[in-house]
C-alpha cells in the first residue's frame, strides 16, 4: 500500500521559490523557524519534546518531477510534536542508483533526516530559498490561509539531495 504524500510538501513550485526570506508580517518566531541554520528536527524536540515521525510515501519513483528527472528517490514525511503536525517534508535524490552518496537516507524508516544530514561527513548545504504556499484543506487554518515553505538543495560527493519543508504549525 502506497501511502500519499502531504500535498503541501509537493505544492512549492520552483518559480515561486524566492533566494531572500520574505518579510510579509511573519512574526520573529516563524522567521527564526525559516531561516533555522540547524536541523529543524533538534529543534521541534527543544521546544515540545518527543518528534515522531509519519512516512507518508517513500521509494524510488520512475517519473521526472519538478525538483529531479527520473530516476529518483522520494521521502514524504510529516513531523508530529506535542500532539500536532508541525512540518511536512520531501526529500528528492536525483540519478538515484544503487550505492548512491545519499543511500543512508533509504534506511531511515521513522528516523528524521536531520539526524543522518547534519551526521555524515562531507554534506554541503546550498542557500534556503522560501515561498508561501495556500494552507492544506485538511489543516485547521481559516480559507485563504497561507503556509510558509523553505527548501535547500544538499550535496554530498557531487550527489545532490532536494528538501522542501512545509511549516504547518511553527510555534
Amino acid at each position: 500500500m502506497r501511502l500519499a504524500p502531504h500535498p503541501a510538501a509537493r505544492r512549492a513550485p520552483s518559480r515561486g521559490l524566492i533566494q531572500r526570506c520574505p518579510n510579509l508580517g511573519l512574526s520573529p518566531a516563524l522567521l527564526g523557524w525559516l531561516t533555522e541554520p540547524g536541523s529543524l528536527t533538534e529543534r521541534l524536540r527543544a521546544r515540545h519534546g518527543a518528534v515522531a515521525v509519519e512516512v507518508l510515501a517513500e521509494g524510488a519513483r520512475a517519473e521526472p518531477s519538478a525538483e529531479a528527472p527520473a530516476p529518483y528517490w522520494e521521502r514524504c514525511v510529516q513531523l508530529v510534536a506535542a500532539g500536532r503536525p508541525r512540518l511536512a517534508a520531501r526529500s528528492c535524490i536525483p540519478a538515484w542508483v544503487p550505492n548512491h552518496p545519499w543511500q543512508p537516507v533509504q534506511q531511515l524508516g521513522t528516523r528524521p533526516l536531520g539526524e543522518v544530514l547534519f551526521a555524515l561527513d562531507g554534506v554541503e548545504r546550498g542557500p534556503l530559498q522560501f515561498a508561501q504556499l495556500p494552507a492544506p484543506a485538511a489543516s485547521q487554518a481559516h480559507l485563504g490561509a497561507v503556509v510558509m515553505a523553505r527548501r535547500c538543495t544538499y550535496r554530498r560527493q557531487g550527489a545532490a539531495l532536494v528538501l522542501t519543508e512545509v511549516f504547518l504549525d511553527a510555534d
